[in-house]
């Protein structure tokens, strides 16, 4: 028996996870996945794949990875699913839009696989919740300040991101919430939400800490099921602060499992 084709993978953006995807996925990272090609923005010099619009890598994939932040999954999403191209979506504080998320969900005969990013235990989460609603769940993420600043701060909470010594807080509320102010950093809190579909149910609370090696991220969950505790620390990406180094490759095991079948674990 002669091994299956790769199935061909799209990508939109190509950033700090974007092009860490495109290099593995040219080294054959994902052997029954191969790299057909770019859409990006910008005009890339020397691209490990043909750059190509968006409508020509719809027409060329079987699989498209969204890396490239929430206005790329109000443009690309639902037009993929459309075409029954599978989608794996990494830019998930976009689906704290509800309109939008709904429509993303409501789409289709594509398959829409949520790439779980920076984060662990979700399907234990999901499993207790399951058995009996959770009735708590917090997220604190600890990152160092200039991985989260925001257009919409004021001069006194930038001097304070630029001055302070300690660990500060600087968001404390709803997943909704906070990934309306914190679009890049907050996807491990819509990763919890989306998981447990109740955005109102998971609390974060962001800290700014100048001497943080890592992006950490401690989730506390209590319900019937359990009690839960959760303690990640990743390496942040060097090109981007505001994402974890481990992402690209929770997206390219995304598509591995997409690619594997069903029996994929």
């Amino acid at each position: 028996m002669t091994d299956p084709l790769p199935r061909s993978v799209g990508l939109i953006g190509h950033g700090a996870i974007g092009s860490v995807v495109a290099c593995r996925l040219v080294a054959c990272d994902v052997p029954s996945a191969k790299l057909v090609g770019i859409h990006a923005r910008r005009r890339l010099v020397d691209p490990p794949a043909p750059q190509v619009d968006a409508d020509e890598l719809l027409a060329m994939s079987d699989v498209i990875v969204e890396a490239a932040g929430h206005q790329a999954v109000r443009d690309h999403a639902v037009p993929t699913l459309e075409a029954g191209v599978n989608l794996v979506l990494v830019s998930l504080g976009a689906l704290g839009d509800a309109d939008l998320e709904a429509t993303i969900r409501a789409a289709g005969p594509g398959r829409l696989t949520i790439c779980t990013g920076a984060v662990g235990g979700i399907d234990l989460l999901r499993s207790a919740h399951r058995m009996a609603d959770l009735d708590y769940v917090q997220i604190t993420t600890t990152k160092r300040p200039r991985a989260l600043v925001q257009p919409w701060m004021d001069e006194t909470l930038l001097a304070k991101l630029e001055t302070e010594v300690v660990a500060t807080t600087v968001f404390d509320g709803s997943a909704r919430d906070a990934v309306g102010r914190f679009p890049k950093s907050v996807n491990v809190a819509a990763t919890l939400a989306l998981a447990l579909d109740d955005w109102d149910l998971v609390r974060v609370r962001i800290v700014a800490d100048p001497g943080a090696p890592h992006t950490r991220h401690v989730i506390h969950a209590d319900g019937a099921a359990g009690s839960y505790r959760f303690d990640i620390a990743n390496v942040p990406s060097e090109h981007n602060p505001a994402t974890s180094a481990v992402v690209p490759y929770a997206a390219l095991q995304a598509v591995a499992d997409l690619c594997a079948g069903p029996m994929a674990l």
